[in-house]
Formats: C-alpha cells, structure tokens, sequence
C-alpha cells in the first residue's frame, strides 16, 4: 500500500490530548485549527477534504490521447477529457472543487514534461494534468503513486504487399526467361543432333527455338517423330518429366504469391530499422545520450512537428509510442483501406515504464491524488477511461477517420481486374512483335534464296 503521509510535517494534522477533547488543523479552505471532541468525529484525516466549490487549478499538458482539451460544439464550455483529464474531473468532483485554467493555457498547444514541470512552479498550479515518466531517483518526493504501467517501443512501417500484376513480373522475370530458354535449346540441339545422326535434315529454327522442346518444358503434350530410337525416347521421357516438375513449381510459386506477401523486407528490431535505413523522428527536448546509444539515424524536431508527423501516421520514418498512444493508433487504422504501421514489442527502448504526476513542492493534494489513484485502478475506472480515447478524441474533432495523407494502396483483393493483367498483356504484345519479326525475316531469306536459284 502506497503511504498515506503528507510530505510537509507543518501540515500534518495537530492532534493533542486534553482530556475529551483534540485539536485539528485544517489546512485548506479556512486555514484553521479546530477543537473537537474525541467522541463526536474520527481523529484521522479525510482522504477527501471538503473544498466548497473552490478552484483547483489544473495545468494539462494536452499530450493526446492521455489529456485533450476541446469546446464543446453544443454547450460551448470546454471540456477536459482523456484518461488523464476524466481522473482530474473525477478528482475535482471528489473534493467538490471547480476546475480552473491558468490565464496561459492555450487550446492545442501541447507542452514538454520538462516545461509543464517549469509551469507547475512557476503558476502556482495545484495539480498538473499530465504525466511523466519515472527516471530520476530525485523524483521522488515529488510524484504521486503510478498511475500508468507502459512500454516505449518503435512504431514501424509495415512493408505493402506485392500488387496482383506484379505477380507475373516476378514469376516472369529475366533471370527465369533465360534459364527456361536455354533448356528448350538444349533439347532442341539435343533433337536436332539425332534427327542429323538418323539421317534426317534438320532445320536452323528447330536447333534453336524446337517446337517439341517448348511444348515439354510448358508441360503441354506434344507428339514424336516417326523414326525414333532408344535415345530419343529417353530425351522425350526427361523433356516430360522436366516440364512436369517445372510446371509444379511455377504453380507453387503463383500460389504463393497470390497470398500477398509484404513486396519488402519487414523490419521488426533496432537492427532491422537500421539495416533498412529508416530514420527515427525524435523530439529534440527528448534527445539524450540514450537515444544516440541507439546506432539508428535520428531526425530531431520540435514538438509540433513530431506530433504531426506521427499522427499522421508518415511511412518514410519511424517513431517512438507508448503502448497507451498505439491503442489510439491501431483503432485509427482500421478506418484506413489498409494498416500502415506496427508495434513492435522486439524494438522497446523502455519495456515498463511508471508514468505519474509530479506534483508541487508541498502539496496538500498527495494523499487524495494518491488514493483515487488505486479507487480507479481497482474498480477498473481507468481501464474504461483508456477505451474512451478513441470515442473523446473523436468527439474533440482531433481524429480522422480517414487516412490523412492519402495513400495509394495496392489493391490484393477481389476480383482480377484487366490492370491485373498488364503485364500479360505486355508480354503478349513484345511475343507476338518478335514472331511478326521472325516471319518478316522467314519471307525476306524466303524470296532471296529464291532469287538465286533462278539466277
């Protein structure tokens, strides 16, 4: 149990016995000491003190989806929303307090945890509306029990997967068109040899481009000569069982691929974003020796421009997310055709992180911040809190629910459109141009030979 003791001895409760009665300070709203009696009410304080609809001056730091500030369209008060910003109206209905902004709050402007701490004493703020993480041994004295339990890891790009046209590109490529034509003229010189060694006259076109060889090694049937021997029937028989086999792996291969694997490789680990060259966006009030002990390429920017990058979810970079904002994310993502990032739990730059609040020099506020965190955490409150982001940051016009860059997604899907099949296509016409060349030049060595036979 987290102890209920305020920091400040001056303000704990003055208790004194003299006789039947006890003497009580009462630090705030009347700042006054109380005599009581022994018997009339508890000798301990309250965890939650009667505030009388006094101010509590709140500082958010409008970090979303944690804390989010927005004017309501209908009423046109501002609302204070997010995990954060309902535990802090819950407290204020707790002590039956009002909440109130200081004058330099600004709506949208998100502030540091280095200068929220700065505001914190500088505005004479109650309670700070946002948390920060736990990492210095000197912050202790001055935050409150944990009120988040989460990890940092890197939000990747998720590597597209190969659109359907480009499937008979890959199968087709140069390197398997070269293999597959020099096995048709191996066989074709192979049938022409022994066409030639039976006493057979064979043709320049079928010792390079043989009929029978291309019908094999495509697996279609195809028929024998008359005259055939031993040695011929052996080059049909591995023609056969060639084209067979290669059939097969040309089917397992399609199957493969029609499954849609990413077209590159997917990084999932430090080395892997480095490996693939990604650079990590970092806020450059968070740059540390820590970040640059990371052997990634790093791009620090200002605050505004680390949070648009990263909300709009950009794919040239990667990026730095609690657990907390990457449950935001992927509910934001499923709205898109298609998911553009991922979370890897193999890239973690702090695998449990303790996010509190850190309070004030001698605040009064401890003990009640203290003990609405562990009533929230145990009734389950704060979970349901965290499922409301995605509905408060809705509601606050500060989600799309559309991709925000507008991306251009391959389509894997469906059914096979004539796009699909523009490389088909291609291929056909380049085939059909080379057998309309063949023939031209058939007919022009044709009437030449003829020519000097007349000659």
């Amino acid at each position: 149990m987290w102890p209920l003791a305020y920091p400040n001895p001056d303000l704990m409760p003055c208790c004194k016995d003299e006789g039947r009665f006890y003497y009580h300070y009462r630090p705030y709203p009347e700042f006054k000491v109380e005599q009581q009696l022994a018997e009339k009410r508890s000798f301990y304080v309250e965890h939650f003190p009667h505030m009388h609809r006094q101010p509590l001056i709140v500082l958010p730091d409008q970090k979303h989806p944690r804390t989010i500030i927005y004017t309501d369209k209908r009423t046109g008060s501002q609302v204070l929303a997010g995990s954060v910003g309902r535990f802090i109206r819950t407290l204020a209905w707790k002590l039956n307090a009002t909440l109130q902004y200081p004058e330099q709050v600004k709506e949208g402007h998100i502030l540091h945890p280095r200068e929220l701490t700065k505001l914190v004493d500088d505005l004479h703020v109650d309670v700070p509306a946002g948390l920060v993480s736990l990492a210095n041994p000197e912050q202790l004295p001055h935050i409150s029990y944990p009120f988040e339990l989460s990890h940092i890891c890197l939000m990747i790009p998720l590597a597209q997967p190969i659109p359907i046209k480009d499937i008979y590109l890959i199968l087709c490529n140069v390197q398997h068109l070269l293999i597959a034509l020099a096995i048709v003229c191996i066989f074709g010189w192979l049938l022409s040899l022994h066409r030639n060694l039976t006493g057979q006259v064979p043709s320049l076109v079928d010792f390079l481009f043989n009929d029978v060889a291309l019908r094999g090694i495509l697996g279609q049937s195809f028929g024998q000569h008359l005259q055939t021997s031993l040695y011929s029937n052996w080059i049909y028989l591995l023609l056969g069982f060639l084209g067979l086999n290669l059939s097969s792996i040309h089917d397992a291969a399609l199957g493969t691929l029609l499954t849609h694997p990413p077209k590159h490789f997917q990084p999932r680990s430090f080395a892997d974003v480095q490996r693939v060259r990604l650079s990590l966006v970092l806020d450059a009030a968070d740059l540390t020796d820590s970040n640059e002990s990371l052997a990634l390429s790093l791009l620090p920017v200002n605050t505004s421009e680390w949070n648009h990058l990263r909300d709009n979810m950009n794919m040239s970079h990667v990026y730095f997310a609690s657990r907390l904002k990457w449950t935001l994310l992927s509910a934001q993502q499923k709205y898109f055709p298609q998911e553009v990032f991922l979370y890897s739990m193999d890239a973690c730059f702090i695998a449990l992180t303790l996010m509190t609040f850190q309070l004030p020099n001698n605040s009064w506020f401890d003990e009640p911040i203290n003990r609405l965190i562990l009533d929230t955490r145990a009734s389950g409150l704060f979970q349901h809190w965290v499922e409301m982001h995605f509905y408060d940051m809705a509601a606050a016009d500060l989600i799309s629910f559309s991709d925000p860059i507008d991306r251009q997604f391959p389509r894997v899907g469906g059914s096979l459109r004539l796009e699909d099949l523009h490389w088909i296509g291609f291929g056909y016409g380049v085939l059909v141009l080379i057998s309309l060349s063949v023939f031209c030049l058939e007919v022009v060595v044709k009437r030449l030979q003829l020519g000097r036979n007349r000659s």
